[in-house]
């Protein structure tokens, strides 16, 4: 088990948690760093999946605000198979501000009876607006 005095790293490919920033993960093996050519979407869509909430929800969050909508299949993915529902909520509102209501309608059509209800109730008001 980790000592819990410093700070905690995260692993890019596991999420593992390690004591050291560099090097191999303890957990998978592989390099706990992000690649080198990581940009800022990709390190945010890497962050919707963190085990922390407070970090996934700032990814999802700020998603819209990069603008890229090479981030849509991740939030569909945050959506459909929620790590955590206000994460869920929040990555459907980021969704609906890169993509449409028309392009995400069988998606919002499936949230208001298979989604947590924070997600259905969104789902359900987006619905109401097409």
């Amino acid at each position: 088990m980790m000592p819990s005095s410093g700070p905690t790293y995260y692993c890019w490919s596991c999420y593992g948690r390690n004591d050291h920033a560099s090097g191999p993960c303890d957990h998978c093996g592989d390099e706990i760093e992000p690649p080198a050519d990581a940009d800022l979407t990709t390190r945010l869509v890497w962050g919707i999946r963190h085990p922390n909430p407070d970090v996934a929800l700032m990814s999802v969050r700020r998603l819209p605000m990069v603008g890229d909508s090479s981030a849509i299949p991740a939030l569909r993915a945050a959506v459909i198979d929620p790590p955590d529902p206000y994460v869920a909520a929040a990555a459907l509102k980021s969704l609906l501000s890169l993509s449409s209501v028309a392009e995400e309608e069988e998606l919002l059509r499936s949230s208001v009876s298979t989604g947590p209800p924070l997600v259905a109730s969104i789902a359900r008001e987006a619905l109401k607006n097409m």
